[in-house]
């Protein structure tokens, strides 16, 4: 399920996930702590491909009932 997309420096590519919980807030914790994963693509960005890329944030649920509760609460 897409959670989000943010734009980092290419330099910065090992802390996508510090900022990745920056974005997301409450929900990356939460998702963590109910036995989800969360998983990241990573591309060149649009706007500077040679500095820049975007990582799209996707949420990978255990069960359909954990991801429709998910959706509920959030």
């Amino acid at each position: 399920m897409y959670l989000a997309t943010i734009t980092i420096k290419k330099t910065h590519e090992h802390l996508k996930h510090m900022w990745a919980r920056v974005e997301l807030g409450e929900k990356y914790t939460s998702l963590l702590d109910q036995g989800n994963a969360i998983e990241m693509v990573c591309k060149n960005s649009i706007r500077m491909p040679d500095t820049y890329m975007d990582v799209d944030i996707y949420a990978k649920f255990r069960s359909e009932k954990e991801q429709m509760w998910f959706i509920l609460t959030y």
